[in-house]
């Protein structure tokens, strides 16, 4: 009750003190009135802040739908009444709460409205979570190698400011201010909620934790490889880590230690994983963990749960074309994940991949590459780090191709087919030569390789023993999928091994002869021939050139050219298109970059002597070229992909939108 003086304003406000009545019929105490506790309290000024309640005047007249107290009477999972047909969500069912209860109170309704219009019954599905304090209190041990970092300090307007308006007293945090503030998360979330197996048997067969309470072991968690992030602590021991690590890639980095229930999976000789020198970063292992025991690092640098949507594609960074799924949060590249192409099966040495498999430039290099590119084809053209309007980019396109007397237009392989052939049509139309990126200093014989017809898969033993198969130009280094494939049939008896050149030692036990020095290629196939007939040769002619030199390329290609049709031969490359831009050029795509006064740059190059760049939003840098147009991620990833020696390789179809804003046509 308020107390005025007559004249004076406002004096005091007399207050009662309230007691717990006997339960209402939901089973609460209600508050009531103490006799003779009344009491004031000196005051000027009173603000009325006493919250808020559903009117539910207008039920009153519906018999059954609000109880003694004028609350709404329903079933709290779906929002069902007494009444057929009448259902409630919100603060009417809830009493006062915060809106996101009232959206899924809403949801929950509709479904329970569904269930009921077709006859049937709705109940809110039970997720089955498992929680930190499910294993006892966190510790602050456990905390320790976290820095403590103090929160950030929320800017105010000044006191006196406030007084005289109604504008928001706190300004929010500068971006800098909310990633700092963001960083301090401990993430205590399991990255793998949406994909746990674990999780998701739990709840289909309703597994119930708490029958099997007992002494719990905790793990420190095992930040020391750059991509993979190891939590001993969430491991159930099914050993899928361990022989997908030793079976399907030979390696074995992975292991068991001790027994019963101080068993666990660590690195050889416990030391930690990014110290492992067998490692060869693939991420099979994170692949194969049913649980959140092996995740990767998220590209920002917190290991949280986000949901994910699913774009199907191609790895670019090499000609095994493995196909992929590309995880992404809106605008931000998660994780790259192996995909499974229905239908297809073999290996790389028979000419046909499934997918399944990734190696580290597949799974960690696009995320690398492509996590802060554009959507779409956003940003717009810029000169200068200033945007651009469609018209003035193709204006000044057009004026720096107008003054040029030797324009050069270099392209990258790793782009898709269409893009490839719509510059290279742009190119032909105005006589600009064009130059392979990447391909440069090549022996342009291998163009002629290219145009081999290949012979027949040999992956089965024939009348003379075990087929051959010859690996040349650091395979296990640039096309590991196509390299591991070729180990798989080792390991089933199905191909011997031989390998010319440097390579690792982890993998010296699975050939049958290494020689160091490529050049001796001829000499093997003479002999291979000559015991077993027909045998495969796979080889990377860039890989070849960087790591063994100009001379024992031009040794390798002289003998694969000179070879018989009882060789078949097989090029790889260091991206998904070089073959088929290769084939498109000619001889004139390899050897030195042409002599030219404007560059025009297409791809991942960042050489800032290009005057004119078309590429990813990430790689845009002001000052850079005079004239940057973006590319969206499906140009790299998208469309279609021509491996040599194998079947084109589509994943879907790239938008007409994006091949005229090329402004090449």
């Amino acid at each position: 009750m308020l107390i005025q003086e007559k004249g004076k304003g406002l004096k005091a406000l007399r207050l009662i003190k309230m007691q717990l009545g006997e339960p209402d019929s939901s089973g609460r105490r209600r508050p009531v009135p103490l006799e003779g506790s009344d009491f004031e309290i000196e005051v000027d000024t009173v603000i009325s802040a006493i919250g808020q309640y559903a009117d539910t005047s207008a039920l009153a007249k519906t018999a059954g739908l609000l109880d003694e107290r004028g609350f709404l009477k329903c079933d709290e999972e779906t929002g069902r009444t007494g009444v057929p047909g009448v259902f409630a969500a919100g603060d009417l069912a809830t009493g006062a709460d915060i809106a996101i209860r009232a959206i899924a109170g809403g949801k929950h309704a509709a479904r329970a409205i569904l269930a009921w219009l077709a006859g049937g019954d709705y109940r809110r599905p039970v997720e089955f979570l498992s929680k930190k304090e499910d294993f006892g209190k966190p510790t602050e041990a456990e905390f320790q190698q976290e820095p403590r970092v103090a929160r950030q300090a929320m800017p105010m307007t000044e006191a006196s400011a406030r007084v005289k308006s109604f504008e928001e007293i706190e300004q929010g945090f500068s971006a800098e201010q909310a990633r700092a503030e963001a960083r301090r998360c401990l993430e205590c979330g399991c990255q793998d909620v949406h994909e746990c197996r674990l999780k998701e048997y739990a709840q289909e067969y309703g597994a119930n934790p708490r029958h099997y309470e007992g002494e719990i072991q905790k793990h420190p968690i095992d930040e020391s490889h750059p991509f993979i992030r190891r939590d001993p602590a969430k491991c159930v021991l099914c050993g899928r880590c361990i022989r997908i690590c030793l079976e399907v890639q030979g390696l074995g980095v992975l292991g068991y230690v001790r027994r019963g229930f101080q068993s666990l999976v660590v690195p050889t000789f416990g030391v930690s994983f990014g110290e492992d020198p067998l490692c060869i970063n693939c991420g099979q292992c994170v692949s194969a963990c049913p649980v959140g025991a092996l995740t990767e690092k998220i590209p920002d640098g917190k290991t949280v749960p986000l949901t994910e949507a699913i774009q199907e594609g191609f790895c670019s960074l090499c000609s095994v074309s493995c196909p992929v799924e590309l995880r992404t949060h809106g605008g931000l590249l998660v994780r790259v994940k192996e995909r499974t192409l229905e239908g297809a099966g073999g290996t790389a040495a028979s000419g046909a991949a499934g997918g399944g498999l990734l190696c580290e430039k597949g799974r960690f290099g696009l995320v690398k590459l492509l996590q802060a590119a554009g959507r779409g084809g956003e940003p717009a053209p810029s000169a200068g780090g200033k945007p651009l309007q469609t018209a003035e980019a193709r204006a000044r396109l057009e004026a720096a191709l107008g003054k040029a007397r030797q324009p050069l237009l270099r392209l990258s392989p790793v782009l898709a087919a269409e893009v490839l052939d719509r510059f290279l049509a742009f190119a032909a139309g105005r006589g600009i030569p064009v130059q392979a990126e990447g391909l440069a200093g090549l022996e342009p014989g291998w163009v002629d390789l290219l145009r081999r017809p290949a012979g027949a898969a040999v992956t089965a033993p024939g009348a003379n023993g075990v087929p051959r198969i010859l690996i040349a130009g650091g395979l296990d280094r640039a096309n590991n999928v196509a390299f591991t494939d070729c180990l798989a049939l080792q390991r089933r008896g199905q191909a011997r091994l031989w390998y010319y050149g440097e390579t690792e030692e982890v993998y010296e036990r699975f050939f049958e002869r290494i020689l160091p020095d490529p050049a001796l290629l001829a000499e093997g196939l003479k002999g291979a021939v000559a015991s077993v007939g027909p045998v495969t040769v796979l080889v990377n002619p860039e890989q070849l050139l960087a790591e063994a030199g100009k001379g024992v390329e031009r040794k390798v290609l002289a003998t694969l050219k000179a070879a018989g049709p009882e060789v078949r031969i097989t090029l790889y490359w260091n991206s998904r298109n070089a073959a088929h831009l290769l084939a498109a050029l000619g001889r004139k795509g390899a050897g030195p970059e042409a002599q030219h006064d404007l560059l025009l740059d297409a791809g991942l190059s960042a050489d800032g002597k290009a005057a004119v760049r078309w590429g990813l939003a990430a790689g845009a840098q002001p000052g850079q070229a005079e004239l940057f147009i973006p590319l969206p991620r499906a140009a790299f990833l998208s469309g279609l992909g021509k491996p040599s020696g194998r079947e084109p390789l589509q994943a879907g179809e790239l938008d007409k939108a994006l091949l005229q804003n090329l402004l090449v046509g």
